[in-house]
């Protein structure tokens, strides 16, 4: 039979939004195929105000000199000053769309986000997650492979292995609900990069503050800050500040994400226990066999681990042994062998 496993200890990610709200992924209910295990695992789907540093020049000098000294002192402090933006025509609809995963991949080659207890890594081809403590997993068309609470799995999702968690991974650097409803209040020209302070105001933060993962209280609101690539308005870093009624705040919460870089260490380990194909084992599942929706997903682990089998939200899936769906699996395959199986939804 089937018995529950531990569930992970869930943590506050403490990211966007100062307590960001802990994007999991969309699946409801986990159970482990080639072992007999039912995998209880839940997973599921400020401002920084740029310092003006002055020369540092006295404008004190000797009378002959004043006003050339002068001239030079605000020259040099114009030409070091980041520069208000008072006609620049920036909405934040513009950088939702610039950050969107498709948008910024037609740029770079890679996106990776760190917050302080989450990374995430995108290529075209390629997924990297990592929540401390929780879950470390790649993603690939062909496979889902990771360590959940202290163990190795592989994970398939009935009609899209690599589909299943693309919504979670559809933007880079922000929240596109709660960044769509932020106010700009200022925009800074430094050349290369562009810095944007925006609110989010009293009544748009109430409005979703069940959402993200904020210890709200009434009255509060957020103040944020992005710092932006000017050309492609591709996020460099952004900043938070959740702000009370009383004048109090809360610690600003920073996430980075840089582009074009390498393939995290991380995700390395995961990949270098995929790379012996002689020490491998794949898991397969037929969808509606026999019928005109008929279709087949498979994944590929280490041999004697466990897959995870994931149900989409709001459906209930019956595995079978047979293709005729008439023999319920009930787990107890042999983890050193290869595997198929046969699914269907009530």
């Amino acid at each position: 039979g089937f018995k529950p496993e531990p569930q992970p200890n869930n943590r506050e990610e403490k990211g966007r939004y100062s307590i960001m709200k802990r994007q999991e992924f969309n699946c409801k209910k986990l159970m482990v195929l080639g072992a007999a295990l039912c995998l209880g695992l839940t997973a599921c789907g400020a401002k920084t105000a740029a310092e003006s540093q002055g020369s540092g020049v006295s404008q004190e000098a000797t009378e002959p000199q004043t006003v050339q000294e002068s001239q030079t002192v605000q020259e040099t402090e114009t030409a070091e000053e980041p520069q208000e933006a008072a006609g620049m025509q920036i909405t934040m609809e513009q950088v939702i769309e610039a950050n969107s995963t498709e948008k910024l991949l037609g740029h770079y080659h890679s996106a990776y986000e760190v917050s302080p207890t989450m990374r995430r890594y995108v290529e075209t081809e390629f997924r990297y997650y990592n929540e401390d403590g929780v879950k470390e997993e790649i993603q690939m068309p062909d496979t889902v492979y990771g360590l959940y609470d202290g163990q190795y799995w592989g994970q398939l999702t009935p009609g899209g292995v690599w589909n299943s968690d693309s919504e979670y991974y559809a933007y880079f650097g922000l929240d596109h609900e709660a960044t769509a409803l932020e106010e700009i209040e200022k925009i800074e020209d430094n050349g290369d990069t562009l810095m944007l302070y925006t609110v989010l105001q009293p009544d748009s933060l109430s409005a979703k503050k069940d959402t993200l993962g904020i210890d709200y209280r009434d009255g509060d609101w957020i103040e944020c800050s992005y710092k932006l690539d000017s050309e492609t308005l591709a996020i460099l870093e952004t900043e938070n500040v959740q702000c009370h009624a009383d004048g109090t705040k809360e610690e600003p919460s920073t996430v980075t994400v840089t582009y074009d870089a390498p393939r995290p260490e991380g995700a390395l380990a995961l990949l270098e226990r995929l790379s012996d194909k002689q020490n491998l084992r794949t898991i397969t599942m037929i969808l509606n066999p026999g019928t005109e929706k008929e279709s087949s997903d498979s994944v590929y682990v280490q041999k004697g681990e466990g897959v995870m089998l994931i149900n989409p939200e709001g459906k209930t899936l019956e595995v079978f042994k047979d293709s005729a769906c008439t023999e319920p699996y009930t787990g107890g395959a042999d983890t050193n062998k290869d595997l198929t199986i046969y699914g269907r939804f009530e």
